[in-house]
């Protein structure tokens, strides 16, 4: 509050303009879990977003208790065995083709 008085400014100090959106369907959903585990990747942060601690992707793969609903995400891909496969197939393309999700 100090250096908003200061300056004249109000808001967060340190705000950002995120977007945000409703996400309509499970198809969008889809995309946007992609999105969300390869974005440390396509921004070159790490080499392999599967090595990148701060998504929920590690949560996914554990067998470990969460507060993540496992086996819902999972119904909405067809089985944790295509949840893998998307993000396989999906994460490619992602950060080597499109942009559009960055807009």
């Amino acid at each position: 509050m100090a250096l908003n008085k200061m300056y004249n400014r109000h808001g967060n100090l340190f705000h950002r303009p995120f977007k945000r959106f409703k996400v309509n369907d499970d198809t969008q959903f889809c995309q946007l879990m992609v999105y969300v585990h390869v974005n440390a990747q396509k921004h070159q942060l790490v080499k392999n977003s599967k090595n990148y601690k701060w998504t929920s992707y590690h949560s996914f793969i554990s067998n470990s208790p969460t507060l993540l609903e496992r086996e819902y995400v999972f119904g909405i891909f067809g089985s944790k065995e295509q949840f893998f496969a998307f993000h396989e197939t999906q994460a490619e393309y992602y950060y080597t083709i499109n942009d559009s999700m960055d807009d």
